[in-house]
């Protein structure tokens, strides 16, 4: 009986262990506080932001997962004349045209 006793303790121990050990990976795994602290963060930044670029019409809101940034809810890439394929040629700049609203 002692031995029985004694392998229920250990396992108790050790589950003990695995529940504290998942509950790490889970607040430190790529869902956790991480992302938490960031969305925080990125909330603070967008309302910053948006004071100043609400004055143009435009509304800036980034995504976390997948990255992104919107512009009045478009992604900011179809501002771009080069990623819309209208820029002046190859050796042209990127310029950046006010979003219609």
């Amino acid at each position: 009986m002692e031995i029985h006793t004694k392998g229920l303790q250990q396992e108790a121990k050790l589950k003990a262990e695995v529940d504290r050990l998942e509950a790490l990976v889970e607040a430190l795994g790529p869902n956790g506080l991480r992302v938490e602290a960031l969305q925080k963060s990125v909330g603070a930044f967008e309302a910053a932001i948006n004071r100043t670029t609400e004055t143009f019409g435009w509304t800036v809101k980034f995504r976390i997962q997948p990255w992104e940034v919107l512009v009045n809810g478009r992604p900011l890439t179809a501002y771009s004349e080069r990623a819309s394929g209208s820029g002046s040629g190859s050796g042209s700049r990127s310029r950046w045209r006010r979003p219609r609203g």
